[in-house]
């Protein structure tokens, strides 16, 4: 654990923190000085999306302080995560607040940039709403307005969406799905991967989205990991240590010579939790917060091999259809011997689910392995489940008999990760409640769900569980 002594100075607006131990200021000079010295223009982009190479500011009370680095004005400067407060940074341990915003909570995930030397702020969540709104910072009065566009796409990076900023043409693309509608419990999440595009000059995005090539692209990709670069190529995405390269503008996907993508990975890992990445012309470069050294490698053409594999497609196969009549005919006429087939083997179906593979992944700090396939007892659902699911359940029938909710903290206490990392605890969570769910789906040849859950009263933003009080008898009950 690092002890910090801190001394804050208020002078005007200008804050002066001394730390005793903190990250080099003297490397954030150093970096500071090069972008200027390079004339910089482009994206600063961090490894982590919870990182901080400046010292807090005091300014968000009771939780963490993260920031989001931008290049404004040849100047570095950052963005408090969930907030319009901005800073420039100054040399020798200071930054100073240049906004007179007041309110914050709405905007956590938004994808902040510059354009034009101007400062936006797109997208976001907070308040319960995901909302798309292109907000621009007006440096003389310090508070952001809204910029409206001709649709609105919401926008949430730390979830549901990855951006490539392509600052030679003036776009940003977006790989993005539909966030869940947090006020309607009932409503049918869509699982479609989606590409858009807001065109920086007019303020337009594309009419219609474009359709994302979901061979090329896992759910892991747009969820978990930043993009380490935006490049005069195109988008780099890691997941783990594949690398790959989207040229959005081309619509092309480019894979990256073998031995680029393990010298790239190699500057990756160092410190790779906490690491800063910018591209000027056909350079990488790599900042390293905790030593203040600044690296780079080149990335050339030569590095990449065409697959002539596009990113997205412009139509989808329904709007395909709509325009093709004879072929709308075929696959009408394809659907009705389908459900005259499926209406015939109906019973065999599900028969045959409950004695067919059950599903089952385990999971090793928060990532799948590979599925482990088995079958327990066609005859007993209870029999299915893994010793960690069966407990699991009997807290969940515990509970639900004696009218009360499972709370996430009792639920990660059965499973065991009750230390782990909060984003793991999800995952390892959500997978447990899923299996257990799917596998009575297989044996009981419902559709419904035995879990169920529910928003808490006093936080919207929380779910408590329980079993549904129409299978708690039958689930209570077997052996």
């Amino acid at each position: 654990m690092r002890l910090l002594l801190i001394i804050v100075l208020l002078t005007g607006n200008l804050l002066v923190i001394f730390p005793i131990a903190a990250y080099s200021q003297k490397g954030v000079d150093q970096l500071n000085q090069q972008l200027q010295n390079q004339h910089f223009n482009g994206v600063v982009a961090t490894t982590s999306f919870l990182m901080r190479i400046s010292n807090k500011t005091g300014d968000i009370k009771g939780f963490n302080e993260f920031h989001n680095y931008l290049w404004y004005k040849n100047n570095l400067h950052f963005q408090i995560e969930g907030t319009g407060k901005v800073y420039k940074i100054l040399t020798g341990n200071k930054f100073k607040r240049i906004d007179s915003t007041n309110f914050d909570g709405y905007n956590f995930g938004a994808f902040n940039f510059v354009y034009n030397d101007t400062l936006f702020s797109l997208g976001g969540y907070g308040y319960w709403n995901y909302n798309g709104s292109l907000r621009f910072f007006q440096e003389k009065t310090g508070e952001w307005n809204i910029i409206p566009t001709n649709i609105t796409v919401p926008i949430m990076i730390h979830r549901y969406a990855k951006p490539y900023y392509d600052v030679a043409h003036h776009a940003i693309y977006f790989i993005y799905q539909n966030p869940e509608k947090i006020e309607d419990l009932s409503y049918h999440k869509d699982d479609t991967y989606y590409v858009q595009c807001l065109n920086l000059q007019t303020k337009t995005w594309w009419n219609e989205p474009k359709l994302m090539n979901q061979s090329i692209v896992q759910p892991e990709h747009i969820y978990f990991y930043p993009i380490p670069f935006h490049t005069q190529y195109g988008m780099i995405i890691r997941y783990h240590n594949d690398l790959m390269l989207f040229d959005m503008k081309n619509n092309m996907y480019l894979q990256i010579q073998q031995n680029k993508v393990n010298e790239i990975n190699a500057k990756l890992h160092v410190n790779s939790n906490e690491l800063i990445t910018y591209t000027i012309q056909e350079k990488l470069f790599f900042y390293y917060p905790q030593s203040g050294l600044i690296d780079s490698i080149a990335l050339l053409p030569t590095d990449f091999i065409q697959t002539n594999i596009p990113v997205f497609s412009t139509k989808s196969k329904i709007h395909l259809l709509y325009y093709n009549p004879i072929a709308l005919a075929i696959v009408i006429s394809s659907v009705l011997i389908l459900s005259i087939i499926g209406g015939a083997l109906y019973k065999i179906k599900r028969l045959n689910k409950r004695v067919a593979t059950l599903m089952g992944s385990h999971m090793h700090n928060g990532h799948k392995n590979v599925p482990e396939i088995y079958v327990a007892n066609p005859n007993s659902f209870r029999e299915n489940l893994t010793e960690v699911e069966k407990s699991l359940l009997d807290l969940l029938i515990a509970n639900t008999t004696k009218n009360d909710m499972t709370s996430v903290t009792q639920m990660n206490q059965v499973l065991g990760i009750a230390n782990k990392d909060t984003k793991i605890q999800n995952n390892i969570r959500s997978n447990a409640i899923q299996l257990i769910n799917r596998k009575f789906n297989a044996y009981s040849g419902l559709s419904d769900e035995l879990i169920e859950k529910q928003r808490t009263e006093f936080d919207k933003r929380f779910f408590e569980y329980q079993i549904q009080r129409k299978y708690l008898t039958k689930v209570k009950h077997q052996k």
